[in-house]
């Protein structure tokens, strides 16, 4: 079976429910990846929330905007 992971850019109604629509499909995650003031570092700081390596090498396919494959990169290496 086929795995596939949305990574969404940000916390907002629309992807909250993208997210819960995505619960209902077999073989499908939807992660919210900027998640402001999540972190120590700083009231508006922004890290990618549940993404990890793990999570990337789990899934056959990835959705996601250039800007968060720029942003993963970037925080993961």
């Amino acid at each position: 079976d086929l795995k596939v992971l949305f990574i969404l850019p940000q916390k907002s109604v629309e992807y909250e429910n993208v997210k819960l629509a995505c619960r209902n499909i077999s073989g499908v995650k939807a992660i919210i990846a900027d998640n402001p003031g999540a972190t120590s570092e700083g009231k508006n700081s922004v890290r990618i929330d549940g993404v990890n390596v793990l999570d990337i090498l789990n899934h056959d396919k990835l959705v996601l905007t250039k800007d968060m494959a720029a942003k993963i990169e970037e925080v993961l290496g």
